[in-house]
């Protein structure tokens, strides 16, 4: 059942960020396999994102676990969503 929990908070995950690129304006679509989760195309700027999504997760002392590893890919940006505090962010250790 554990991985079913966190199968779903992933799944949360990627549709907060879904929902966050639309308001800012980017057509969304989803990935289906592979490190891509997020295809995000801005028509006003001709931006196109490639997204990994990770959820942000706390061990039981309340330190925050880092689940983000290298990519091998540099045009794949990673989204961190913190479901504690709420917040969707680029994470910028490229």
């Amino acid at each position: 059942m554990k991985y079913y929990k966190k199968h779903q908070v992933g799944i949360k995950s990627e549709y907060l960020v879904q929902a966050w690129l639309a308001d800012k304006g980017y057509y969304v679509y989803t990935g289906k396999d592979g490190p891509i989760d997020i295809i995000a195309f801005n028509p006003e700027t001709k931006e196109t994102l490639y997204i990994d999504v990770k959820t942000v997760s706390y061990r039981k002392d309340g330190s925050k676990a880092s689940t983000t590893r290298p990519l091998k890919f540099d045009f794949i940006k990673i989204v961190n969503v913190d479901p504690k505090k709420e917040e969707i962010y680029f994470n910028e250790v490229e």
